[in-house]
């Protein structure tokens, strides 16, 4: 029994709680009872500063003088001026988007519009008055003008052709297992039939002398030679179309006989002439 007393009052001292345990406790902070005044530190946020690039000198100077130009100076001003003004307040409305600055480009633009409609109405009236400089004798833009323009084309360029036709030939190109060339031939006949044109045609492989002295190189390929001269223009280099042989045809027979110039290549009698005065 005595034992037992003695056994238990060790265990009662050795499970003694010592007062000073948690003041001597390392232990701190919210989990133990212990609020803790501690402010989180935040980095501070720095406004960037916005670095505005000022413009070069000749622009500020431009810049300054822009408002000086009075509603009617602007209306009299030279165009090459004017130009430059439109688009310089234009640029600086963009930049800088303020009420003075729309107000001012608005205010050129304004006149640039109202300047446009007042030319084109002068055109219009000087060149009523003038019909040699409208071109719509030979460029009319209604509907029976182009009708009668293009009959009277057509009949102008089968008389032509006729009446050149004992003058020059046409050598077509041609070679075996070409499939544009059997394309090309019925196109030939209708132009054959139309016009009674001589037409001649040959063998690439079998007169590759001819065709070497004309540097053809392509089937088909179609020339047109004078009997006079021996000259000769290439037509086409490939399959063509019998409007464009009719047209490609005239053209080259009137250069062979120097009647154009290559300036005057896509006239006709009918057209406007670029190296002739009115």
């Amino acid at each position: 029994m005595f034992s037992s007393t003695v056994a238990s009052g060790v265990v009662l001292e050795n499970t003694r709680t010592d007062p000073q345990f948690y003041d001597n406790s390392q232990k701190k902070g919210f989990y133990w009872y212990e609020d803790e005044d501690e402010t989180l530190e935040l980095p501070e946020e720095k406004a960037e500063e916005v670095i505005v690039i000022p413009p070069p000198q000749e622009v500020q100077k431009e810049q300054n003088v822009i408002n000086n130009y009075t509603y009617d100076q602007l209306w009299v001003l030279h165009p090459d001026i004017f130009a430059k003004e439109l688009d310089r307040r234009q640029k600086l409305a963009i930049q800088f988007p303020t009420v003075e600055n729309v107000y001012s480009y608005l205010e050129v633009q304004d006149v640039a519009k109202r300047k446009s409609v007042a030319f084109a109405g002068a055109m219009g009236y000087v060149s009523q008055l003038n019909p040699q400089f409208s071109g719509e004798n030979n460029y009319p833009t209604n509907v029976p003008g182009q009708n009668v323009l293009r009959n009277e084309i057509k009949t102008d360029d089968q008389d032509y052709l006729k009446s050149v036709k004992n003058d020059f030939a046409l050598l077509v190109f041609m070679s075996e297992g070409c499939s544009y060339c059997d394309a090309q031939e019925p196109i030939l006949d209708m132009f054959y039939a139309s016009h009674g044109w001589n037409i001649k045609k040959l063998d690439i492989k079998e007169h590759s002398d001819i065709a070497e002295k004309y540097s053809i190189t392509l089937t088909p390929s179609i020339i047109v030679i004078s009997r006079k001269t021996q000259k000769a223009i290439p037509l086409t280099s490939g399959i063509v179309t019998l409007p464009e042989l009719r047209d490609r045809l005239i053209r080259s027979v009137r250069m062979l006989n120097g009647e154009i110039e290559p300036e005057q290549w896509y006239t006709n009698k009918r057209s406007t002439d670029p190296l002739k005065f009115i």
